[in-house]
């Protein structure tokens, strides 16, 4: 994902970038939500209650980054201009260090 975003040129570019962003978001979201559960917390928990609770379990560093990654997940569902565009690609390399 890291030579899409340093790469992304065309509008269709970013839109791929984005939409990587998107289902890494989703994927790893998810997989926070199915440990939380089978740590017996739980079941039906929103996304800042499982950023939350990520924190506190260690297992994401910082949750207020996962807040803003969570904000910009819901920016992509509804915006689509170019300043909502280049916003959210550049915090895609936040993104990807937060994933590793």
């Amino acid at each position: 994902m890291a030579n899409i975003i340093r790469d992304a040129q065309t509008d269709y570019e970013k839109a791929g970038a984005i939409q990587a962003f998107e289902v890494c978001y989703e994927l790893a979201k998810n997989t926070l939500r199915k440990i939380l559960v089978n740590r017996g917390l739980s079941e039906a928990i929103t996304p800042k209650e499982i950023f939350r609770l990520s924190g506190l379990e260690g297992l994401i560093n910082d949750s207020e980054v996962w807040f803003e990654f969570s904000r910009k997940r819901n920016k992509t569902s509804h915006t689509y201009d170019s300043e909502t565009t280049n916003e959210i690609l550049i915090s895609l390399p936040t993104f990807l260090k937060e994933l590793a």
